[in-house]
Formats: structure tokens, sequence, C-alpha cells
């Protein structure tokens, strides 16, 4: 570069050394003809030195221009190339102590300049991958999958280092023009330890969720058995007390009914008591019946219980039977939202509809109530204060469905669940 600017710098001083002497003898000429038109040869010699003297101030003035241009011009070269190795310096800077990977290529794929960070990180000489393409370091795998040498767009991929070992790498690449040619300048990051702890965290979270599937397994297992004990052993036992008090009272005499028939009232409470806590624990319609019995007979416990405005919608009607994982999640799903809709909410109508199309089944609850803020309610779950909403989510996540909650305060609630239903679904249960 340096002997660019000589050049440029030499050919206007030859110019003006060839040009010079022609226009300094063009000039004499004309003062000797100048003085030739007076008749005094003192006139004439006064001319002919006014007119030398004119050309050498002329000459001084023209020299001194093109010198101060020649340095107007060196200045600006002077910061052109400061400016220039600023840039250099920065460039320098940042590829050689950056942990990211940069590289310049031809369209082909051979590198051009690789920045010292290969060495950093693949343990790789940049002046010898000077001589190797980028399709040298990449997985075959890789190769394979992305369809080209570079990625298109950010990517990932595997880089082999100098051990041979295997290097994550995520990176991206955009064209460029140098000397007016074509290259493509790729940029890259060792994701490898990212990765790793990346596979970690899902494998957690993979166990995580195998066991809260188990836990809530074992949770309506333990709900039948208990409801089933509840309905089997403890009302049995209460009914059968009923029975032998009835038998009891008839020999007994008037000063004694009155408080048989108050216990006869009591074992009544008991009883009733232990049918709900049998019914809601595990309602045994949702086992024997399916999910459409069992989503009746709860509508028609929300219509005894003096509240109406409740609508049930299914589709098709009747519902045929789902996997019992399935049906078990759609039930405690709607339960949740109508206990909320009644103790929460003060809703005076709901509808639920239930519909299953397309290996999906998807329920629906909406009730008109005063609503509340989501996010508040999401948050105090979280910190746990209450588990209703966070529960449904739970169960419908486990199961690989999508759960929403939309609700503000005084425009009412909205909770949907899509269940995904991996077995075909069974015969129509009687009760659907």
């Amino acid at each position: 570069m340096r002997q660019v600017e000589r050049r440029r710098g030499l050919f206007p001083s030859l110019g003006v050394g060839v040009v010079y002497p022609f226009f300094g003898a063009a000039w004499l000429l004309l003062a000797w003809t100048v003085a030739g038109l007076f008749r005094s040869p003192e006139s004439a010699l006064v001319a002919f030195l006014f007119l030398t003297i004119a050309f050498l101030g002329l000459s001084t003035i023209v020299v001194l221009l093109l010198d101060r241009g020649h340095a107007r011009e060196a200045r600006a070269r002077e910061r052109a190339r400061a400016h220039q190795f600023d840039q250099v310096l920065k460039f320098r800077i940042m590829t050689e102590q950056a942990r990211d990977m940069s590289a310049l290529l031809t369209p082909d794929g051979r590198f051009v300049y690789v920045s010292p960070s290969y060495r950093t990180v693949l343990g790789l000489d940049p002046e010898d991958l000077l001589r190797k393409c980028f399709a040298d370091l990449l997985h075959p795998d890789d190769a394979q999958r992305l369809g080209t040498w570079r990625p298109a767009r950010l990517a990932q991929y595997r880089l082999r280092d100098a051990a041979g070992d295997w290097h994550w790498m995520e990176g991206y690449c955009y064209e460029v023009r140098w000397q007016d040619r074509p290259y493509v300048v790729g940029v890259a990051r060792d994701v490898t330890e990212l990765r790793r702890a990346q596979r970690a965290v899902i494998e957690y979270a993979t166990q995580v969720r195998a066991l809260s599937r188990r836990m809530l397994s074992v949770q309506e297992e333990e709900r039948r058995h208990i409801a089933r004990e509840l309905h089997d052993e403890v009302g049995q036992t209460l009914t059968a007390s009923k029975v032998a008090l009835t038998s009891l009272t008839r020999g007994l005499g008037p000063e004694f009914r009155a408080g048989v028939r108050d216990l006869d009232l009591g074992l009544d409470r008991v009883l009733e008591i232990v049918r709900t806590l049998s019914r809601d624990l595990r309602p045994a319609v949702l086992d024997d019946f399916g999910l459409g019995a069992a989503l009746r007979r709860l509508v028609a416990l929300w219509g005894e219980d003096g509240r109406g405005g409740i609508v049930l919608a299914c589709d098709p009607d009747p519902l045929p039977r789902y996997p019992a994982e399935v049906e078990t999640v759609a039930y405690r799903v709607v339960q949740e939202a109508l206990t909320n809709a009644r103790r929460h909410a003060g809703a005076a109508a709901v509808r639920v509809r239930i519909r299953g199309r397309g290996g999906e089944l998807v329920l629906r609850v909406e009730d008109d109530g005063r609503g509340f803020d989501a996010e508040a309610v999401r948050r105090r779950a979280l910190a746990g204060e209450s588990f209703g909403v966070l529960g449904m989510e739970e169960r419908v996540r486990l199961l690989g469905g999508r759960f929403l909650l939309a609700s503000r305060p005084g425009a009412g609630t909205v909770v949907e669940a899509r269940l995904p239903v991996v077995e075909g679904a069974k015969e129509a249960g009687a009760g659907g």
C-alpha cells in the first residue's frame, strides 16, 4: 500500500518536472519577443527582467500550491491509514480474545481466514485449517441433516476437535463481498456444556413427570379403595345398625322411642356423610359407566344443592368410553371448575361442553361469575396458598394435553382442556 502511495506522489512530481522546462522555455521566448519590441536596449532589458521575475514569482506560487495540495493529500492518507490500522486492531482484539469462532470461507467451503478461537475451542491450528474445508470438520450426520456444509440460519451441529472428539456448536453464516469476490462469514459458539445441562434438565423433568403421574395414579387408586371401603364396609355397617335399631324399637316402651328416633336420625346423617365422602373421593359411576354418566350425575348433584342454571352438552351423545386416565382427568377438571364456580365465583349459569373428535377430547367449562385475576391466582398457587388451578393444569399436562384458563374480574371464567386420546375409544357405556 505504501508503494502505491509513493507512486501516486511521484507521478505529479514527474509531471511538473517534464512540463516545467517547456513552460520556462516558452516564457523566455515570450520575454525575448516582448523585449524586442522596445527600441531602447535599456527598456528591452527592463522588460525582459520584469517578465523573468514574474515567471519566477508565478512558478513559486504554483510550487507552493502544489506542495500544499500534496501535504493535504498526505494528511488525508495518514488519517485513512490510522483509521484502517485502528479498525484492524479492533478486529484482532475481538477475534483473538473472543470465545466465539469466526471464519471467512469461499463459497465452496474452503477456509480463507480462521480466528484464533479455533485453537482455544477445538485445539486446531488456524494456519493448518487454511488448507482444509469446513466439511472436513463437520459431522457426517449433521452434514446430511443440514443439507449443506453451512447452516443457512441459526443451527446446531457438531465439529471435530484435534483429539477426534465432537463438540456441539451453534452458529450462523452470511454472505459478503471482498475485493469483488463472494465469500461467506461463519460465526459459531461451543454449546456442548449447555446441551449437556439441557439434557440433564430434560431427563430430570421426565423423571418428575413420570413420578407425578405415578403419584396421581396411586392417589386415584387410594381414593377408589377408600371410597369402596366407605361404601361397602362403613355404609353397610351403618345400614345394618339402622335395621337393628328399628327392630330394637319394637320391644321398647314409649319413653325410649324418642331417644331411639334421635339415634336413627343421627345414623341417617352419618350415612349421608359417608355416601358423600365416598362419592367425592371416587364416584363408582365413573368406573362402571364412564365419563358421560359421571358428569350427568355431577350435574344432578349440583341441582340437588339448590343451584340450577348448569347445562351439559356432549358430542357425541352418548360419549364413548375413553381410557381410564383420560376419563379421570376430564372428570377431575370439570369437578374442580364447578367447585370454583360454586364456592368462589358466585356463578348463576354454568355451561359444560364435552367434545371428542380426531384423537382428542376437548372439555370446556364457562361460568358467568364474578371472575378473578388469573395471574394472581397462579402466583398464589405457586406460593402454596391454593392448588386448585395448579392441580387441574398439572393433571392435563401430565397426560400430554393443553390447559387454558381465561378470567378477569367481572367477566366470568373459562376453563378449557384438550386431552389426547392415545388409545381408541371403547364401546359406548350404558350411562353415557
